[in-house]
């Protein structure tokens, strides 16, 4: 398996990733959103950046990063936003070489840290973070800002 960088010539293989890293996050897809993720991810605005994982040269796997600054050091932080393997992939060490990409690509910007959220029942994906990284103490709050936009037309 290979990592690399999403590239202008790439939407064809992402977008089937992305649909089913939505579907498994129970997300509804929605194409103008997709177009303005894919359009962000190539312009790397606001240091968003995407990843895929090869097998035999079909996309099996994607991350989506990105970087920030915070108010306590001098570097900046980076934020894994999305992470999916196919499922026919994983237990195959896709995953794994996704964040390790994601985690060069950190250092490389001399990041001060390196971040994620997940879903409290997702145990496979747990049990794979919990041999890499460490669990924080640390409790996400979210707040409504305003009410849920209408469906993108799709």
């Amino acid at each position: 398996m290979t990592v690399h960088p999403v590239g202008v010539d790439d939407f064809a293989e992402w977008n089937p990733l992305w649909r089913g890293y939505l579907d498994h996050c129970q997300f509804a897809y929605h194409p103008k959103q997709a177009q303005l993720t894919w359009s962000r991810l190539l312009a790397h605005e606001n240091a968003l950046h995407g990843l895929l994982l090869h097998h035999d040269n079909v996309a099996v796997g994607l991350a989506h990063y990105l970087f920030h600054f915070t108010t306590t050091t001098p570097h900046p932080f980076c934020n894994l936003q999305d992470l999916y393997v196919r499922p026919a992939f994983r237990g195959r060490g896709g995953a794994t070489m996704l964040l390790t990409a994601v985690a060069d690509a950190a250092r490389a910007q001399q990041a001060d840290g390196f971040y994620w959220l997940t879903e409290s029942h997702n145990s496979t994906a747990r049990a794979l973070y919990d041999r890499v990284a460490v669990r924080t103490s640390h409790v996400l709050y979210a707040m409504a800002l305003h009410a849920p936009a209408p469906a993108p037309d799709q």
